[in-house]
């Protein structure tokens, strides 16, 4: 039966299907999506020219230093909850712009014979047991954010 429609709908000179609101609705809806669809695909990147740009490393080499120190088990992994870590880690997630480093740029914490010590602990050629010992101990409460950094003996 359906298909007898169809035959005389042609013969008539009639489209056989006729569309009601539903259909063009439909055909609305459709052809939105495929332009929607051409727009989120060809949009030009939106990669900013700060990251573009940005060649150094988040992490200095003394961060990683103590970064690998936690993850041996040598210094307590609520090191890395204290600052620069924290800000950096959000950085990271994509949370605050990477600007944040360059508005407060501080002072190192340790000094350079501190490194020293902090590298050959990493090593292995010193025992953890020295980084118990002062001044780390007051720096890593400075790191947690325990005390103020005014506490730290200059270098």
């Amino acid at each position: 039966m359906g298909t007898r429609a169809i035959d005389e709908g042609l013969r008539a000179g009639r489209p056989a299907l006729r569309l009601g609101w539903v259909g063009w609705f439909a055909a609305v809806a459709i052809t939105g999506v495929v332009i929607a669809s051409l727009v989120f695909v060809t949009r030009p990147s939106t990669t900013t020219t700060v990251e573009r740009e940005r060649v150094t490393p988040l992490y200095t080499q003394q961060e990683q230093a103590v970064m690998q120190l936690v993850a041996q088990g040598l210094i307590p992994a609520a090191t890395l909850e204290g600052e620069p870590y924290r800000t950096k880690q959000l950085i990271n997630q994509g949370l605050i712009p990477a600007e944040t480093l360059l508005a407060r740029a501080v002072q190192p914490l340790y000094c350079p014979d501190e490194l020293a010590t902090i590298a050959a602990v990493a090593a292995g050629e010193l025992s953890p047991e020295v980084l118990d010992e002062e001044p780390f101990r007051t720096k890593q409460l400075i790191t947690l954010g325990l005390i103020p950094r005014a506490a730290a003996d200059p270098c």
